[in-house]
Parts: structure tokens; C-alpha cells; sequence
């Protein structure tokens, strides 16, 4: 039986269109920095199975909208898989929290006014030290 398809390189409606088929994202990075792929993948209601590296754990909420597997061993990946595999219903509320999560906080409007914010908070402060 096959247990996974590699796609090779997709244009962005097609890995649109693959992200439709699934519910869940793995991503087992040792190694990232905002998770932008993840990020997408949660915009279309997909539940996570995510390492601990950098924004991954910003990202995903552990029992909410996806796990956090915070091991290298093979086992305990599978693990959390089977469990939200063997658990549909669970796996699709994740999802859907995963689409609120995108959809209220990662709009760019909002993150426009937040850095907008920041910077205007910085350089009060910076101003005040002058």
C-alpha cells in the first residue's frame, strides 16, 4: 500500500489544492524561522504536528490546534500522528481553530497595525533617551 506521495515542485495553486486533500501538516524542522508553509497550511483548517524550532511553537497551541513533538525519535512522530489520525473529529476542530488562529490574528491589517505600533512605540523611546 502507499503511504506517501512526493510531489516535487507544485505551483501555488496546486499545493492549494493538495493542501484541500489533507487534515493534517507535519513539520519536523530542527531548524525555522517563522514557518510560513505551516502558516498556509493552517489557513486552510489543517491540524499540526510540529517540532519546537523557532515559530513553530508561536504557532501552534499543544492540545488546540495541533501537537507539539518536541523529540527526534521516529516513534514518538507516529505516535502523535496515530493519535490524530485515529481521532477525526478532534483533528478537525484543530483544524478549525488553525483557521481562526490565521484568520483573526495573521490578517495583514492586523499585523500592519501591530508593527506600526511597535515601531512608534520604539522610537518614543528612542526619542525620550535624546
Amino acid at each position: 500500500q502507499k503511504q506517501m506521495d512526493v510531489m516535487g515542485w507544485l505551483t501555488t495553486d496546486e499545493v492549494w489544492e493538495q493542501l484541500d486533500k489533507a487534515s493534517i501538516v507535519i513539520t519536523a524542522s530542527l531548524y525555522e524561522t517563522f514557518g510560513l508553509s505551516l502558516l498556509e497550511a493552517m489557513a486552510r483548517g489543517l491540524a499540526a504536528i510540529v517540532s519546537p524550532a523557532g515559530g513553530l511553537k508561536e504557532l501552534v497551541h499543544h492540545g488546540r490546534n495541533g501537537l507539539i513533538v518536541d523529540s527526534d525519535e521516529a516513534t514518538v512522530w507516529a505516535q502523535a500522528l496515530i493519535q490524530l489520525l485515529s481521532d477525526p473529529e478532534r483533528t478537525l476542530e484543530m483544524g478549525e481553530v488553525s483557521r481562526a488562529l490565521v484568520s483573526e490574528g495573521m490578517l495583514w491589517s492586523r499585523v500592519v497595525t501591530h508593527w506600526e505600533s511597535l515601531f512608534v512605540k520604539l522610537c518614543g523611546a528612542h526619542q525620550s533617551k535624546l
